[in-house]
Order: C-alpha cells, then sequence, then structure tokens
C-alpha cells in the first residue's frame, strides 16, 4: 500500500494531497499501486502536466456467465483511467459529424471528450465513478462557464443505469467488459443510436467505420447492430457441418 503523500510525478513535486485539497474533497488514507492513475491538463504555471490520483473503476455485475467473486470480476475488469490522446478524442469527434441527440460518455475521466463533443453542439452526461475526476472535471465546465443544462457529470454507476434516451454513446473501457457491454448496449439504445469506442473495439459487433489506425483508432457502431463478419462465417460454417 502506498501513503498518497508519496504519490508525486517526475515533472513536478506536486502531490495528490494538495491536489484533492485544491478540489476540497477529504483524501483516502492508502491507496494500492495499482489504483493510481494518470491525468493530463495542458500544462499551465499553476498546474503541474501530470498528476497521479487513484480511481474506481465501475464493472459489471456478475452473471451466471462472470466469476462470481466481486473481487477478482474487479480485477480482470478495471483500468486505471487512462484519457484519450488528443488524435483518439479527434477522431471519435469525427465520427460523431453530423449526429444530434443526447450523448453519454461511459467512463468521463477528466471529462475532455465531453469538452469536445459539446463544441460540436452535444447535450452530454458524462458518468464518472471517482470522486476526484468527478470535481475535476466539473471544475472544468465551471471555468468555462457551461451550463449545466448543456453539461453533466453524474457521480454514477452507468452499469447499473438506463441508457435508452442516450442517441450518441462513447466508451473508451478495458477489453475483459465489452462482451457484457454489448449485451448493455443492445438492450437499452435506441435504434437509430452509434457507439464510438476508442483502443479496443466490440469483440462481436461489426463496425459501420472507423478512424485512425494502431493506437488511435476509434470505431463506430450503428445500432441494431450487426455481427462481426468472422462470427457469420464461423456460423455459417458450422450449420453446414452439421447437415
Amino acid at each position: 500500500m502506498l501513503n498518497t503523500q508519496q504519490l508525486t510525478t517526475p515533472e513536478h513535486p506536486t502531490t495528490i494531497t494538495n491536489i484533492l485539497n485544491i478540489l476540497n474533497i477529504q483524501q483516502p488514507t492508502q491507496i494500492s499501486h495499482n489504483s493510481a492513475i494518470l491525468l493530463h491538463e495542458p500544462t499551465t504555471p499553476s498546474s503541474p502536466s501530470n498528476i497521479l490520483i487513484p480511481r474506481q473503476h465501475p464493472h459489471p455485475p456478475a452473471t451466471s456467465s462472470s466469476p462470481s467473486n466481486s473481487f477478482i470480476y474487479q480485477e480482470q475488469s478495471s483500468v486505471p483511467f487512462l484519457p484519450s490522446s488528443e488524435q483518439q478524442t479527434q477522431n471519435v469527434l469525427k465520427l460523431l459529424e453530423g449526429r444530434a441527440g443526447l450523448l453519454a460518455d461511459l467512463g468521463s475521466g477528466d471529462g475532455r471528450l465531453i469538452l469536445g463533443a459539446h463544441s460540436m453542439g452535444f447535450q452530454c452526461t458524462g458518468f464518472e465513478v471517482n470522486p476526484v475526476l468527478l470535481a475535476y472535471s466539473r471544475a472544468r465546465v465551471r471555468r468555462r462557464a457551461i451550463p449545466p443544462t448543456h453539461i453533466r457529470f453524474l457521480n454514477q454507476d452507468f452499469w447499473k443505469t438506463d441508457l435508452s434516451k442516450y442517441q450518441n454513446v462513447t466508451v473508451f473501457l478495458a477489453p475483459a467488459v465489452m462482451g457484457q457491454l454489448e449485451q448493455k448496449l443492445r438492450s437499452e439504445l435506441p435504434a437509430n443510436a452509434r457507439v464510438v469506442v476508442c483502443r479496443f473495439p466490440l469483440p462481436d459487433w461489426q463496425p459501420s467505420c472507423s478512424q485512425g489506425v494502431g493506437q488511435e483508432q476509434v470505431w463506430a457502431y450503428d445500432m441494431p447492430p450487426q455481427p462481426c463478419e468472422r462470427n457469420t462465417t464461423t456460423a455459417g460454417d458450422a450449420s453446414q457441418s452439421q447437415v
């Protein structure tokens, strides 16, 4: 376990304690090494460029097909907060061009994607369970004097939230949860919705289009989703073998 006073970065000696004090959040007494996250913010004379803070990532409820031990499942499904790069953010926004309706960012982190989507005219809701990231995101919105009717950051687990009113959903989560996320999105999103995911594609859906390459690549999926071509081929081969 690591005391929060020890969490500093090579670029700046600021500790997490100072950040929590700035945000007026009571600090945790201890955090583990694997719960530390790296928060990037444009450098200003009064703010460090890199700040380590802890994150508890939301994870889907256990099902008959997932481990019953919630601690084990959390270890498999959680991911340290890694903010999307500028290029990733631009690629996501590119795949949202020409669309309208409400937008939800599942695990909104420091709010950068929400702010970008707002600049395109979307009414946005960010779901984030970490209080530090939540306060940081809200502070960014206040600094820009954006009305709460345009952007909301909710301290709410999106796994326990009905997403049926959102026509646009953005996702940057760990691969371990993407299969269960498919089930949730399929059952809740309206027929005209679009899902845009960063870095890790949905395993069983065929993307409508993509943008970027390598680690900057993002994928768009239009509802209702189409199965991956590889899955369709596999199913066809299996049916032929049974005949």
